[in-house]
């Protein structure tokens, strides 16, 4: 579920593909708190399930740009580095927009990320708690 979730391959929807970073920043009206500061721009880092891990490595920029970089140790050469732009939705929602793959989603936490499905829900199961990028640096 996680390799879909971060790492899956394929076309977007047409609704994705028309969506750019500035369509989804809401005005301060009616926003998350955590959504409506710059507290959530820093480096991220966590180790998500797979058949043996997945280290996530996520920097959010404050020109609103991002690079995420994936090591898979089950895979020869599973380094993987993605870059783009990022957006915030009114209810905290992080949206990764991927040039070639599927956007990415989290719930902006104090102090940390949630790793959403592509539905933008929780990931749900016994390894659930394993979806979250804890925040290492700052970024000001």
């Amino acid at each position: 579920l996680c390799t879909f979730v971060l790492f899956s391959c394929g076309k977007k929807s047409e609704s994705e593909a028309a969506v750019t970073p500035q369509d989804t920043i809401i005005e301060a009206e009616g926003m998350d708190p955590l959504a409506s500061t710059t507290d959530y721009l820093g480096i991220y880092k966590g180790y998500v399930p797979d058949q043996d891990g997945i280290e996530v490595t996520l920097s959010l920029n404050n020109d609103s740009t991002f690079v995420l970089y994936s090591v898979h140790y089950d895979k020869k050469d599973g380094i993987l580095e993605e870059q783009g732009d990022f957006g915030v939705s009114n209810d905290g929602i992080l949206t990764l927009f991927m040039e070639d793959d599927p956007n990415r989603y989290f719930k902006i936490e104090k102090g940390e990320l949630q790793i959403l499905d592509g539905h933008k829900k929780p990931i749900t199961g016994k390894n659930a708690d394993k979806f979250v990028l804890k925040q290492i640096q700052p970024i000001k």
